[in-house]
């Protein structure tokens, strides 16, 4: 796992689970379980997805130490801006470093990214996760699919 270091000194793992739309009860807490059981140690949660609840279940159950383990939420974009993020050296996460489901994994076809993908012997989505860390950004894609829950942190 890589890290990343905030401002005041402390390191925060570069890759996590994304939760946006995931939905609460079972469904969050199966997906948080296999994502730390898969090695994942920073989950992405907010307020707005009411799905903490399972979240903070699936980390207890997990019977992995609560202090190695993050939970962040986020700013919404309108709220800084990039001059503000390198002033105060702002770490950024991706939340959507995929596009999102909501655009039905067109990034994921693209066929340059493929390409590479094909040249290294990695998913279009490892691809674009390991681009992101690269940069130096927290990455945090979303998904409830143990299969590709495992894929991703092999990126």
């Amino acid at each position: 796992m890589e890290y990343v270091t905030l401002n005041n000194g402390v390191q925060i793992p570069q890759f996590g689970l994304g939760l946006y739309s995931i939905p609460a009860g079972e469904v969050t807490y199966n997906s948080v379980l296999t994502a730390l059981k898969a090695g994942y140690r920073h989950i992405d949660t907010a307020h707005a997805y009411q799905n903490e609840r399972s979240v903070g279940q699936a980390i207890k159950d997990s019977g992995i130490p609560r202090d190695s383990i993050w939970v962040t939420s986020k700013l919404w974009p309108n709220e800084y801006g990039e001059e503000v993020t390198k002033k105060h050296d702002i770490k950024i996460e991706c939340w959507f470093p995929l596009g999102g489901r909501d655009s039905k994994g067109e990034i994921l076809r693209d066929p340059v990214i493929n390409e590479i993908a094909k040249a290294h012997g990695k998913s279009a989505a490892q691809v674009i996760i390991r681009w992101h860390i690269q940069k130096g950004f927290c990455v945090v894609p979303g998904s409830s699919n143990p299969k590709h829950i495992e894929e991703k942190v092999q990126s």
